[in-house]
């Protein structure tokens, strides 16, 4: 009697843990447009919050010489609901898989979050994508910023997601650091749908030999 009870409640621990823990999904291969990663993020999602919806995507790229690989992409959801969740889903090209990397079941509302009720991010008005946004930016100071910041000295990222007129806009980040220092710092803002740089400035360290 009291094994079986004791099998029970194991039973009951492990089918809990299970419900609570959003399953991986498998990539069918290397992922890089935001586009053609939703889905599979989409999937993970919806076995945490439907009603949550889309409000960024972060690729940091891995820099191969003048390469830029993308071994992840992070798509960010927020509940519409107040103090509502916050989490975040990994498509990932090194485990072949997409799943849960932040979960924060209740997030307060505070001034330093994002407004919710900005209008969530719509993939279907982007018609730009990873790879379309690094040529544009080449010729917009990335090109530079990577002369001046190696491989190994130099992180160049993405961050998609509504500015504050509610249109898609794409962050291009570069930050350049070395054992002396600041090297060089990177910052454009492209529009998502048109594909035309609203700013852009790179930040050159002084007294770099």
């Amino acid at each position: 009697m009291i094994a079986g009870t004791v099998l029970f409640v194991a039973l009951v621990i492990v089918l809990l843990s299970w419900v609570r823990r959003p399953g991986t999904v498998a990539l069918p291969g290397t992922i890089i447009t935001v586009a053609a990663g939703y889905p599979f993020a989409l999937q993970v999602k919806n076995q945490m919050d439907r009603t949550a919806h889309l409000t960024t995507v972060i690729i940091d790229f891995e820099r191969r010489g003048d390469q830029f690989d993308v071994p992840q992409i992070v798509y960010g959801f927020a509940s519409p609901k107040p103090n509502g969740r916050v989490f975040a889903i990994t498509v990932d090209n090194k485990r072949q898989e997409a799943f849960p990397a932040l979960d924060v079941p209740n997030s307060p509302d505070t001034p330093h979050m994002p407004p919710r009720d900005l209008p969530p991010l719509d993939l279907s008005r982007i018609t730009h994508d990873i790879f379309g946004v690094v040529e544009i930016a080449k010729t917009n100071g990335l090109e530079e910023f990577c002369a001046l910041a190696s491989p190994k000295h130099g992180s160049v990222g993405l961050r998609l997601s509504n500015n504050s007129a509610g249109s898609p806009v794409w962050g291009v980040i570069g930050d350049g650091w070395d054992e002396a220092g600041p090297i060089a710092g990177l910052a454009i803002t492209i529009d998502a749908r048109t594909g035309v740089v609203l700013n852009h400035t790179i930040d050159k360290a002084v007294n770099r030999p």
